[in-house]
């Protein structure tokens, strides 16, 4: 099976979710060059992490 093929599956609660998105937020922000598809990485990351957490604050009734 290809390594873009596999896909992980994890489960954190919320606060765990906000500190995972500010990881990453700040690896992209601060990406220091290297391989182009490592940054593409990080902002699909980002991206897909913010989803989860607007999706998780919307369902808790925070937002």
């Amino acid at each position: 099976m290809p390594e873009q093929d596999i896909a992980a599956h994890m489960e954190m609660d919320l606060n765990a979710l906000r500190v995972l998105h500010r990881v990453v937020v700040d690896a992209h922000d601060r990406w220091s060059g290297g391989d182009p598809e490592e940054q593409n990485l990080l902002a699909a990351m980002r991206q897909q992490l913010y989803a989860a957490l607007m999706e998780n604050l919307f369902q808790s009734g925070e937002i």
